[in-house]
Parts: C-alpha cells; sequence; structure tokens
C-alpha cells in the first residue's frame, strides 16, 4: 500500500515522516530522499536552484518541483504488506496519485504557515518573502483540490503526535 502525505511547505509533512519513521513505519520524505527535483518549467531539464539570497523573485515562476515517478514505483515494494508512506508536495502530483491507494493532505491556517517557514532549518524553500507569498496564494486552493479527491484531510496544527496518528489512522481505513 502507498500511502501519499500531501500538504503545503510548513504543513509539517517532514516532521510527520520522521515520527512515523522513529515509530519503526516505512516513510519516504521525497524531499530528503532524492525522489524530488527542480525542473525548468519551459525545458523540463533538471536544475540546481541557486542560493536562496541569490534567487530571483520570477525563479518560483519559471520551476517546478517535480517527483521521480519511476523511483516511487521501485521504492513500493509488493512482497511488504506493510505500508509506505510517501510525502511531498510536487508539482506532477497527479502522476503520485495513479499510484496511491490512500491520500493524506495536512492542513494548517495561514499564520501557522507564515510561522513555520520563517523558524524551519533544513531546509530553506519558503524563506524568501516571494516565496513564503507563493505558498500561501497555494492555500485554499491547495486544500480544496484535496478534498474534493477525497484525500482525508489532517489538521497539522495539532500536536505531532495526534497528527501521526491521524495519518496512521487513514493507511488503516485504506
Amino acid at each position: 500500500m502507498l500511502v501519499w502525505v500531501t500538504g503545503l511547505s510548513g504543513t509539517g509533512k517532514s516532521a510527520v515522516a520522521r515520527r512515523l519513521r522513529d515509530l519503526g513505519h516505512r516513510t519516504v520524505d521525497a524531499d530528503d530522499h532524492g525522489v524530488s527535483a527542480w525542473r525548468c518549467r519551459e525545458t523540463g531539464e533538471l536544475v540546481v536552484p541557486p542560493p536562496r539570497q541569490e534567487r530571483p523573485a520570477d525563479w518560483i515562476e519559471r520551476h517546478g518541483w517535480h517527483i521521480d515517478v519511476e523511483r516511487v514505483r521501485a521504492l513500493v515494494d509488493p512482497s511488504d504488506e506493510r505500508p509506505l508512506f510517501l510525502f511531498g508536495a510536487v508539482e506532477n502530483e497527479a502522476e503520485v496519485l495513479a499510484l496511491a491507494d490512500v491520500v493524506v493532505c495536512l492542513v494548517a491556517d495561514t499564520e501557522t504557515l507564515r510561522y513555520r517557514l520563517a523558524a524551519r532549518r533544513g531546509n530553506d524553500f519558503g524563506k524568501a518573502p516571494h516565496e513564503i507569498e507563493a505558498v500561501l496564494s497555494w492555500h485554499g486552493v491547495y486544500e480544496d483540490r484535496h478534498a474534493a479527491l477525497g484525500a482525508v484531510m489532517v489538521d497539522a496544527t495539532r500536536p505531532l503526535e495526534d497528527v501521526a496518528d491521524a495519518v496512521l489512522a487513514a493507511a488503516d481505513r485504506g
């Protein structure tokens, strides 16, 4: 079983992934395992982002975060009965949705997102003002789209243990 756990930047996907991994579950954070990369929207080529302070304001408009679906397929082991929890938010999500058995969308209010983006360590996306504004502009649209797809919506402002339990419960129902 593949459980796709998504949400905007700052909803806590990486924290929940670590929590489930610490509890012994199979998890892949697409941001940390080289499963996703930036691509130029015009050419489709892989690109290495410049350091945050050197990114032009339109960089995010010209590039998208994409998952390598073949890597995802390779991660899914049909002989392993335990679910694989894949965490991420990508532009080519439709390809992941075609593989997923369960979809969970972590949601948070704009103030929480703004705070978490500013305070995050280990991932500099969302630190620049134009990136924060881009994330916040996707807020309602992203949640509405996933609710319409039938995703299990999880309030990511709750304590980490509660959010992890809600993700596990969604997998159990799937």
